[in-house]
């Protein structure tokens, strides 16, 4: 303070402590450099970034996995180091962090050599008091995990990819016997969805009865026995039971399923062999007919020649002459059966010569029944023709063959006294419908489709009563759709039958 004279006199001096203050100065500039040695040092991508996408600071892990030196990259867009997937991704993650303040993904990022390594961010957006807000990032580089996660599904595509593919079915089963996966094959043969049969026990659901629904214990599945013994089961003759109940014949292979040389369930393979069984009845069916189609005629026509040759006929030349038209007529009957056979694989195969032109509908009509009207005599069947006029593209000796084997029938089912009407009329805008009708005793429901397949007649017995080997009407369906056509048949037991086809009808004259 000054006196009188403006003097000095003495000083005032205040003072504060400030020991707390400087110690926490201390500890926050000890935190700060703690912080950055962390952020330095730490193995991760560390960098912060304006809301606009550029780099604004970065930690030297980040600058050295690309390849950078730090200061090169500072003021960088993000989007730069990306490719455009990525920059699009980016750009993203900065659209998020507009509104919301996280956002997590991953981007590939581009080294200073061109390679890319792929980083998983997590992006926080940060407002500090006094400064704009930024974006404070931090990511791994998982570059390797992605890789073997692409491989590992590109695996797992593979192996789906095959089992789908495979035409036969195939299944999975635990050391439970429960189901692990099931292709599309299988359970479409089976009648469920995978869904459906996921962790079900497979032996329960479809294996659980032999084929006359006595049971089929667990203890004599050779499924269940070949995982405990850790071999391979083929079973040639088995059964599966569908969703609706329904017995399907199997035949199945059974392979253990190996982990490190310990079993951990089965793959079972499967095929589904109803049509096989088919074609063996078939084939069983064809050798009884055939061979019933040659020994009858073969019998006779060497009982005729027999009786020919042996001269006791010489003093019966009437007798002699029956014989030999007898043999005649059986010696006809085995070329029509071996022509039918070989008319038939050339029609199975599409080789069948067809010589087309334009016909009348109404004449092959009327050619067809003069070649039965001798027949038709006998039995006492008259013949009705309903055709107005009109002309098909076609092949007149074939559809001659078709229509004899149709009108032959017709006569082998009808009563006496009654007639088979034969008609011919438009059919829609570019074709003819034929049709051949009789009163006879008609054909099951359940046959009208089956009687068109080869070897295949209405009844069983009619091949012996009526004789026939089962192939005329595969046959006359081979034909007509050769032609463009379709052939069916229409009937009620007890109500006679009507055969129809379908020809290409002939353009118009001018």
């Amino acid at each position: 303070l000054k006196g009188p004279n403006n003097e000095v006199q003495y000083l005032i001096i205040s003072g504060q402590d400030v020991t707390e203050q400087r110690q926490m100065e201390l500890a926050l500039l000890s935190s700060e450099e703690r912080y950055r040695e962390l952020v330095e040092n730490s193995l991760g991508f560390v960098f912060t970034c304006s809301m606009d996408g550029r780099l604004t600071s970065l930690n030297a892990f980040t600058a050295e996995t690309l390849g950078y030196r730090a200061e090169a990259l500072i003021g960088r867009a993000v989007g730069d180091l990306s490719n455009l997937q990525g920059a699009a991704t980016f750009q993203e993650c900065l659209r998020t962090l507009g509104t919301k303040e996280e956002w997590q993904g991953a981007l590939p990022l581009r080294r200073s050599d061109g390679i890319y390594r792929r980083i998983a961010f997590r992006g926080r957006r940060m407002e500090l008091p006094g400064e704009r807000p930024f974006i404070l990032a931090h990511g791994m580089d998982v570059t390797e995990q992605h890789e073997a996660e692409e491989a590992l599904h590109l695996i797992t595509r593979q192996r789906e990819l095959i089992l789908e593919s495979a035409g036969d079915g195939i299944y999975g089963i635990d050391l439970d016997g429960r189901l692990t996966f099931i292709n599309q094959a299988a359970a479409r043969a089976l009648g469920y969805t995978a869904d459906e049969l996921t962790g079900r026990d497979m032996h329960d659901v479809i294996h659980h009865s032999h084929v006359d629904g006595t049971p089929y214990s667990k203890a004599s599945s050779p499924i269940l026995q070949g995982m405990r013994r850790c071999e391979t089961v083929r079973m040639r003759d088995e059964v599966f039971w569908r969703h609706d109940g329904v017995a399907v014949p199997v035949e199945y292979t059974a392979t253990p399923l190996l982990d490190d040389g310990q079993i951990s369930g089965m793959v079972i393979a499967f095929q589904d062999i109803t049509d096989r069984r088919r074609l063996e009845r078939m084939k069983d069916e064809f050798v009884s007919t055939v061979s019933h189609e040659l020994r009858t005629p073969l019998t006779s026509l060497r009982a005729s020649l027999g009786l020919i040759a042996s001269g006791s006929l010489d003093k019966r030349p009437e007798k002699q002459r029956q014989m030999i038209d007898m043999a005649i007529g059986n010696c006809d009957r085995l070329v029509r059966l071996v022509n039918d056979i070989l008319d038939f694989d050339s029609g199975e195969k599409g080789k069948l010569p067809l010589h087309r032109q334009p016909v009348e509908a109404v004449d092959l009509l009327r050619r067809a029944a003069d070649v039965a009207h001798t027949t038709a005599t006998q039995f006492h069947i008259g013949f009705r023709i309903d055709a107005p006029p009109a002309a098909v593209i076609a092949d007149q000796d074939r559809i001659l063959q078709v229509l004899n084997e149709l009108v032959t029938n017709a006569l082998k089912f009808s009563p006496r006294d009654t007639t088979i009407r034969l008609g011919a009329h438009p059919f829609g805008t570019s074709e003819v419908c034929f049709s051949v009708e009789d009163q006879g005793r008609g054909i099951a429901p359940e046959k009208l489709e089956r009687i068109f397949e080869r070897f295949h007649q209405g009844d069983a017995s009619d091949s012996r009563a009526l004789g026939g080997t089962g192939l005329g009407l595969a046959l006359c369906r081979s034909i007509v759709e050769q032609h463009g056509g379709r052939i069916w048949a229409e009937s009620m037991p007890g109500q006679g039958s009507r055969f129809q086809f379908t020809l290409p009808a002939a353009p118009s004259a001018p």
